[in-house]
This record gives C-alpha cells, sequence and structure tokens, in this order.
C-alpha cells in the first residue's frame, strides 16, 4: 500500500504531537439497493465508487495509526447516482449544513418532506491551527476517521426498526451533477454520502414525520418537560435506543444527537426519542497511537471482543440518562434488555448486513456480526 504519511519514530515531539492529535479528534468525532429497501426507482445510473482511497497506508503507518476499518473504506463498491427529479417527488437544495467534519446539505422535496445529504468522508483539520494544517500530524488527524465504520448508519436502522424505535431510513447514493444542487452544485456534485428524511412536523393538514404531532430537539425538550407537567417523555422508549446503544459501542450519544416526536395523547403531549448520526457506532480504535489516546480518555472505546466499561461507553449521554432514565423500574430495564435479545436475532444480523455493499462481503464484515451476537448474548 502507498503511504502518504511519514513517521519519524526518534522524535519525542512528533509522538506528542501526534498523541494530541487524536485526543482532539476524539472530542470532534463526539460532536459530527445499500439501506432504504425503496430505492429502486431513484436512480439514473450506477458507478463504482470507493468511501475514502486516501486512507490506503503502508504495513508501517497501519501499525501505528490502526487499522481500523480501513479495509472498507479503500475498496471499491457500486452505488446508484440519486436522480434529483424523482426521488421525494423532485429535490431542490435549500441549505449547508454539517458540522465540525461533516458536510451536508439539506433539500426540500415536492412530497412536503424535507431531507439530508450527509458525506461519507469527513475531515477534521479545518479545526486545527493553520500552521498544521499541511502537515504529517494533519494528515494522521484525518486518516483516524477511518476508525468509524462507513456505513454504520445503514446496519444500526435495521436494528432500530427491529425493536421499534423511532429512526430516518438512511440511503446511500452518490449526488449527481444537477441544477437542483443550486449554489451548491461545485461542492457536492458527484459526491458519496447518504441521504435520509429530515425529521419535521407536519403542515397543511399532511402528517409529520412517522406522524407526529410536533418534533423537537433536546433543549426544547427540557424545557417542556420543566415548563408544563401535561409534557411527558417516553422513557421507555429512550431506554430501549439506550440499550441498543449499548450493545452496538455507540459511545458519542450526547444531547444533540437526539430529536424527539411528540404525540398528542388524552391532553398530553408524549415525546418519543428519534436517535440520529451514527458516526461512531462499531468504531476500531486499534493501532499504537490511538490505544495510547484511550488511556488518556476512557471514553474512547472500541468495538470488540472485550466488552468495555459501561460508565465510559454511556459517558458522553450521562446527563440525559439522568434526566430521562430515573423514570424506569427496574424490573423494566430486566424485561427491554430480553425483549432486545430476542429481536436482535441472527436473522436480523444478517439483513442488516445485508445491505451493506455486497463487494464488502469478502472482507468478513470484519466479523461484525459475530461480536454483535457476542453482545446480544453477553
Amino acid at each position: 500500500m502507498k503511504s502518504g504519511i511519514y513517521i519519524n519514530g526518534n522524535s519525542l515531539h512528533t509522538r506528542s504531537m501526534m498523541i494530541v492529535l487524536i485526543i482532539i479528534l476524539f472530542y470532534i468525532n463526539a460532536k459530527d439497493s445499500l439501506g432504504a429497501s425503496d430505492s429502486t426507482n431513484y436512480f439514473s445510473e450506477e458507478v463504482e465508487v470507493v468511501a475514502g482511497a486516501n486512507y490506503e497506508v503502508s504495513g508501517v503507518v497501519e501499525s501505528i495509526l490502526g487499522e481500523h476499518w480501513r479495509p472498507l473504506w479503500i475498496t471499491p463498491f457500486k452505488v446508484g447516482v440519486l436522480d434529483l427529479n424523482k426521488f421525494g417527488g423532485g429535490l431542490q437544495a435549500f441549505k449547508k449544513g454539517g458540522g465540525l467534519q461533516t458536510k451536508s446539505v439539506h433539500f426540500k422535496g415536492n412530497d412536503g418532506k424535507r431531507y439530508k445529504f450527509r458525506s461519507m468522508d469527513k475531515d477534521p483539520r479545518q479545526v486545527l491551527p493553520l500552521d498544521l494544517r499541511n502537515t504529517v500530524f494533519a494528515d494522521a488527524f484525518k486518516d483516524q476517521i477511518s476508525a468509524s465504520h462507513p456505513l454504520s448508519s445503514i446496519i444500526v436502522s435495521r436494528l432500530l426498526d427491529e425493536i421499534g424505535v423511532l429512526n430516518v431510513k438512511p440511503m446511500v447514493v452518490v449526488l449527481p451533477d444537477d441544477e437542483r444542487l443550486g449554489e451548491f452544485r461545485m461542492e457536492f456534485k458527484r459526491m458519496l454520502g447518504t441521504i435520509e428524511e429530515n425529521p419535521t412536523e407536519g403542515k397543511n393538514g399532511k402528517p409529520g414525520f412517522a406522524n407526529a404531532d410536533k418534533i423537537i430537539d433536546t433543549y426544547e425538550l427540557y424545557e417542556k418537560l420543566e415548563k408544563d407537567n401535561d409534557n411527558r417523555v417516553d422513557a421507555v422508549e429512550f431506554l430501549k435506543a439506550r440499550l441498543l446503544d449499548l450493545m452496538i459501542g455507540d459511545w458519542d450519544r450526547h444531547y444533540d444527537q437526539w430529536l424527539w416526536a411528540g404525540y398528542k395523547e388524552d391532553g398530553l403531549t408524549v415525546y418519543k426519542p428519534i436517535p440520529r448520526d451514527r458516526d461512531q457506532a462499531f468504531s476500531l480504535y486499534d493501532g499504537l497511537l490511538p490505544m495510547i489516546a484511550g488511556r488518556a480518555i476512557t471514553q474512547i472505546e472500541g468495538y470488540g471482543k472485550d466488552y468495555p466499561k459501561i460508565y465510559n461507553l454511556s459517558f458522553n449521554g450521562r446527563y440525559l440518562d439522568r434526566r430521562i432514565l430515573p423514570m424506569v423500574e427496574k424490573n423494566v430495564y430486566d424485561s427491554l434488555t430480553n425483549f432486545i435479545k430476542e429481536k436482535i436475532s441472527n436473522q436480523v444480523i444478517d439483513e442488516a448486513l445485508s445491505l451493506l455493499p455486497k463487494e464488502w462481503k469478502r472482507l468478513g464484515h470484519k466479523n461484525l456480526k459475530s461480536l454483535l451476537l457476542q453482545d446480544v448474548i453477553s
């Protein structure tokens, strides 16, 4: 494999800087048919793509930075080019989004819904000081994106469906070179990523996402819970979602990773969770530098044979957990745990993995199935 990164192993300063950059990456990650089964008629053509060709490195560099999910990132696969005239009744880009590392663009659909495209590859280098952005440190910094499973959101969506938790249905696509991208055309044309419905309330008599009466974020949820006893949260549904988070090793479940669907019931409005953004599900942190960084910051938890400490795995979601989960009786924890064990069966895991590119099957999905089954049993 070719390497675009040179490491001077004799330099203490270099090693120290690399560790710092890995630690910084942790904080950034804590903040930004394939998929949906009804995708048949929404593509104009099929193309071969590579999720992250830049993650192909030499064996020496890989031993230092980690193998991660690198084999998936660098293996070509075929995917459809989205037809913006057909999907959602016709889409028009209207707003650019994204956090510190993910590029995203928002669309209005002629079906009255909103949609969001998220880039598959990420680039956190913009947070570095200007004098570091074109250095070996920046290269190593970006390389750690390969620790994330490129299509974790596709797998998790199927698992959430099985246990009955609200979620969006991401679909893997390449954006076309199309005038419907508007002012964002040059930046997003031919970009690989996922597109999903962006949960919104219904308008003009049309139902909203999942037939919800309201869609709010976590800050709004807190305000409503404090303001009026007629606003409630479905704590059992939240617990169900959190138990699955633990099973898939998703340690990054802070407040901004949730939306809430409100339903009017007998004079009350009950809010159900909509988990989103699955960048850290199934993350692999092998390699020398991630290992050192993991000892410094215990929240960095890789997905592997050894189950991590629950405290570390749930740390980023502790504020929501403390606010909502005390509403749930202890016996419900036991019954929901058994419920999830029954639902996430061998067949369901096979179905979830079948949504990934067929070209990745020869890689064995990094033994992901056996690890999932292990977590279900335990």
